[in-house]
């Protein structure tokens, strides 16, 4: 005789209601307002779809889990562009390294894909600027102008330990290479697929890779008061022990035996 399984509590239920209330974007326009409450099944079907979704679901007390191959794919799905993603492997291929996050940067990126992105996966996500692809002007790389790439950062949630206390002028003058902005926004997006969790909950990463366009350096981190990836500025001059940049490594790249040991499992 087949048990029927057991459903959720009213307390569930109304703390689901109240994460999916406070990952809702509060800056929405009128036009968007009207356009989602003309399609209210569509966006309650999208809804249900996150929530049924497999990499979140819990059985025998056991949370499933991606791969990172798996969260890459999965993010470039949720920006519409699995068609790009999967011709850059054929190209190309992601290549894994032992203690260390490999993340592709295919052509056709941009941080507002990758934000929508963050919010339709549940991340949440919020920012001083609205149009970030056109506030921050400068990147060291970008897929864009350049083309496709890949690079690989420290496998750790919070920012490189060794660049603490280094603003984003002093890093320039010992010529690091720094993260940009929008491989910190995927690289969050795919981190979060994957665990469930976030980076960056301590601590700050300084993009020392980017420049808005009045000069400023973008930091990420997660917000536990806004309960979403926070986009903020600070100054190029800026340095404390818990604003720190991730060096960004173009591959192949070999992790050395103290970077392994930092390595999340």
């Amino acid at each position: 005789m087949s048990t029927a399984p057991k459903l959720m509590t009213l307390g569930q239920m109304k703390d689901l209601i109240s994460a999916v209330t406070q990952a809702f974007p509060t800056d929405l326009s009128f036009d968007q307002a009207t356009a989602l409450l003309s399609e209210k099944k569509k966006l309650g079907d999208r809804i249900r779809t996150i929530l049924s979704d497999e990499s979140v679901v819990v059985k025998d007390n056991v949370t499933r889990t991606l791969t990172w191959q798996q969260a890459i794919q999965k993010a470039y799905a949720l920006m519409g562009m699995e068609a790009e993603y999967a011709e850059f492997c054929k190209e190309q291929g992601v290549k894994e390294i032992p203690g260390r996050w490999v993340i592709p940067m295919v052509k056709g990126l941009s941080c507002s894909k990758i934000i929508i992105s963050l919010q339709k996966s549940g991340s949440g996500f919020w920012s001083y600027y609205d149009d970030l692809d056109k506030k921050v002007t400068h990147n060291d790389r970008d897929p864009n102008r350049d083309g496709s790439y890949i690079c690989s950062f420290l496998a750790v949630m919070e920012a490189d330990e060794e660049n603490k206390g280094k603003s984003a002028n002093q890093l320039k003058e010992e010529k690091h290479q720094g993260i940009t902005l929008m491989e910190r926004l995927l690289l969050g997006l795919i981190y979060f697929l994957m665990t469930g969790k976030h980076l960056d909950i301590k601590k700050i990463t300084l993009c020392a890779g980017s420049r808005y366009d009045f000069g400023y350096v973008p930091s990420v981190d997660w917000g536990s008061d806004t309960c979403g990836v926070g986009v903020c500025c600070c100054r190029p001059s800026n340095c404390y022990d818990g604003l720190r940049s991730r060096s960004a490594v173009s591959l192949p790249a070999e992790p050395s035996e103290s970077e392994a040991e930092q390595a999340i499992a």
